[in-house]
């Protein structure tokens, strides 16, 4: 009788704690739901006074003071979009300082904080603290406003900052630095240009790929969106120029659909790599990622951003890429038929290539430009790989 009545308690207090647990659960999503209202509610430059009014009183968020958007960017792409909200809302909260978050599309989160004072916090300090915690994420900071009017435009100034991520490889908190440059899409004379090399000299297209990232990412104008809807443009026409030789099943996608592909580019490189190798399939011959291992693609990558780096060692690398330089040299030239040397040299030369053939750059700047020491020694290479001297190249180019 008695190990009866054990038995019933304990099954008892079980599926008491179990209804406890779950009136918690319900308590906290219904809590994250009122968050993203009210931050919703917030954020539209028609705001509904009642209804913002009402929600600050029920989750205690002040109606006055000043206010600061931040977007958040998660490069993990955790699922439980609530986990998210709670974790960037209980970090503020832990400094004292008042906050409501949301999710919104592509894994970003806007937050909300709330202080009396904006002399007494440094933002960008409290950012740099959370992305030391919480090192998979990226943030775009706004500005403060004084009064509840002027969050939209905070938080329309944290989602264009928070773009520059897109170009700056490795930074992690971005905010607003001088005057910005206006938001611009993609020239349709560089996608023409970039449809006669595929149609005309598609060898070519490498080359002129390669100069067209260099111009997005010096100018760092352009919308993330414009960029992968020129990307979504020039995959469909390699991949049409192929002759069903190039297919969305290829293992460039990693399983992915090709416009979802380039819908998962975190950055201005990814885009550009995935292109360059759907142009060095085009032709049948160089890199591809069904070709190389991933250490080989990421020290041909090092070595394409920062080929002008006149110091450029295959130890340096290596370095970058965890790896010993003697593992490096002996996978690479396995992979590639050449060594790290060779390949630097080369690439330059096609930088060279393009430089001489379109624009009118002194040939020694350009040199230097390029990576080489010395503008005689670039004279000398380039003479040897062409049988022209650089002057003789771009003349040549020119009456043609």
């Amino acid at each position: 009788l008695f190990r009866s009545e054990l038995e019933s308690a304990i099954d008892k207090a079980v599926k008491s704690i179990s209804a406890n647990r779950e009136k918690e659960e319900y308590q906290l999503r219904s809590q994250v739901l009122s968050y993203e209202r009210l931050v919703n509610y917030l954020i539209n430059s028609r705001k509904n006074l009642v209804n913002i009014q009402e929600l600050c009183q029920q989750l205690s968020f002040p109606e006055r003071g000043n206010y600061i958007c931040l977007c958040f960017r998660d490069l993990e792409r955790e699922d439980d979009r609530h986990a998210i909200i709670l974790l960037i809302k209980d970090f503020f909260e832990d400094q004292g300082i008042k906050c409501i978050a949301a999710p919104f599309e592509h894994y970003h989160y806007c937050a909300i904080i709330s202080v009396w004072s904006d002399s007494l916090y440094d933002i960008k300090a409290l950012c740099g603290n959370f992305i030391n915690q919480y090192p998979s994420f990226q943030v775009g900071i706004g500005f403060y406003v004084n009064h509840i009017n002027g969050i939209s435009e905070s938080w329309k100034l944290a989602r264009e900052v928070i773009n520059m991520a897109f170009y700056e490889q490795g930074e992690t908190i971005f905010e607003i630095t001088g005057l910005q440059k206006p938001v611009q899409t993609v020239k349709s004379s560089i996608y023409s240009r970039v449809v006669d090399t595929i149609l005309g000299e598609p060898e070519k297209l490498t080359i002129l790929l390669d100069t067209i990232y260099e111009e997005f990412s010096e100018q760092k104008t352009l919308h993330p969106s414009s960029i992968r809807t020129f990307a979504n443009a020039v995959m469909a026409d390699i991949m049409k120029a192929s002759d069903g030789k190039i297919t969305s099943s290829e293992e460039v996608f990693l399983g992915m659909e090709p416009n979802e592909y380039i819908e998962n580019c975190d950055s201005l490189v990814e885009v550009f790599d995935l292109l360059k190798a759907l142009a060095n399939q085009l032709i049948g011959r160089g890199e591809s990622f069904s070709d190389c291992s991933p250490i080989v693609r990421s020290a041909q990558r090092y070595i394409r951003n920062r080929c002008e780096d006149q110091n450029l060692s295959i130890s340096s690398i290596a370095d970058a890429c965890s790896i010993s330089s003697g593992h490096l040299s002996s996978v690479f030239k396995k992979e590639t038929g050449m060594t790290t040397r060779q390949y630097i040299e080369d690439y330059r030369l096609m930088l060279a290539k393009e430089k001489l053939v379109t624009t009118k750059d002194r040939i020694s700047d350009i040199s230097q430009n390029c990576g080489f020491v010395q503008p005689g020694y670039f004279s000398k290479v380039f003479k040897q790989k062409t049988g022209m001297t650089p002057a003789e190249y771009r003349e040549q180019y020119h009456k043609e």
